[in-house]
């Protein structure tokens, strides 16, 4: 199941920045909200409760300091990267004190900022151990002894996704909890088997947030295991009837679909392999269906767009030692030569021109 991330920072281009140079699909972590400022940094943070915030320092209204303090007062195990454009130890060292993963300074490089996420999902798997061991307590239970052969067969009918399968299991679920009152060991039960759902729709090649209702059951005084079984069974149903769906779209590609999600993502680098892989198709169908559609390569298409992006960043004010990482490039010095060889002059000749004309 995927960590979930919030960016904080009251820069825009630094958080798309951000944005392109995290490797987010291969560090299985999903950017679930952004703000511009600390105090609705803090009320997002409340709301989604992340896994790792990164976060500026300098911000209006609440600044990165004052909102991990905030936080610290309320979860202890969300993970911070610090990102700043100041050089300060005595930043760092306040950060340090309130248990912050990591402190970067701007502009942010693609292996460092990769690197610190590495180290914060390090981190939450060690707190997921722990989360484990929490669940071994129940094991001398009767029930739980039984509920053990069930979570193995749900895990190998997943594949098969057979939903008669999936509800005989959760048939079985049910008679084995008829005679189990311990809500505590229901509240571990239910995130157990949503954690292996979310994990097959991941293992399918989705995000979990995507297909799987982020509202949870509520649990009270007066939950039954009746109640939570059914829960389960209708949502995992659900899902792998969703499953099902997606699994024969992939068969008619809809190219005008692919063009838009191009469009979309274009600035951030992506490759026609990575797009072959997000909708399902081969890299060589992709590519001739891609140039029939639109009448160019799928190079020379991101190309374009990513250059006009790249114009309307410089013309706009952005730093130009800042482009280059909003827009996917790992080294200012192929983004020069990209730039140049598609306009005829460099970042900095560009920006003098439009000057000039003012």
């Amino acid at each position: 199941m995927p960590y979930k991330v919030v960016i904080i920072d009251d820069e825009p281009w630094t958080r798309e920045a951000i944005r392109g140079l995290g490797d987010w699909a291969g560090l299985s972590l999903d950017i679930v909200g952004e703000a511009s400022d600390g105090e609705s940094g803090l009320a997002l943070i409340r709301q989604i409760k992340p896994d790792i915030v990164l976060t500026d320092i300098m911000m209006p209204l609440l600044n990165g300091l004052e909102l991990i303090e905030a936080v610290r007062k309320e979860d202890t195990s969300v993970r911070v990267i610090l990102i700043s454009g100041y050089d300060d130890f005595e930043y760092a060292r306040r950060a340090l004190r309130m248990d912050v993963s990591d402190y970067l300074l701007k502009p942010v490089k693609r292996e460092e900022l990769n690197e610190k996420l590495k180290n914060c999902i390090g981190q939450l798997d060690r707190f997921s151990d722990m989360d484990k061991r929490e669940l071994d307590r129940f094991g001398d239970a009767e029930w739980m002894r039984e509920y053990a052969p069930l979570y193995a067969s749900l895990q190998s009918i997943l594949l098969s996704n057979n939903g008669a399968a999936v509800s005989a299991v959760f048939d079985g679920l049910s008679a084995s909890l008829s005679h189990s009152g311990t809500r505590d060991g229901l509240i571990v039960l239910y995130y157990d088997l949503t954690g292996l759902l979310e994990r097959h729709v991941v293992n399918m090649g989705y995000h979990a947030g995507d297909l799987i209702d982020r509202r949870g059951f509520v649990f009270g005084n007066e939950t039954t295991s009746g109640e939570i079984v059914s829960f389960l069974r209708r949502r995992y149903l659900e899902t792998l009837e969703t499953l099902k769906k997606l699994s024969q779209n992939r068969s008619s590609v809809d190219i005008e679909m692919i063009v838009k999600y191009v469009d979309a993502y274009a600035h951030q680098g992506i490759t026609l392999e990575q797009t072959a892989q997000q909708f399902f198709v081969s890299r060589e169908y992709l590519g001739k269906a891609f140039k029939e559609h639109t009448g160019k390569h799928f190079t020379d298409y991101t190309t374009s767009l990513r250059m006009e992006k790249a114009k309307d960043l410089l013309l706009g004010g952005v730093p130009i030692k800042q482009i280059h990482l909003v827009l996917g490039f790992s080294e200012q010095a192929h983004f020069y030569k990209v730039f140049k060889r598609y306009f005829g002059t460099t970042p900095g000749g560009m920006r003098r021109q439009f000057t000039d004309r003012q």
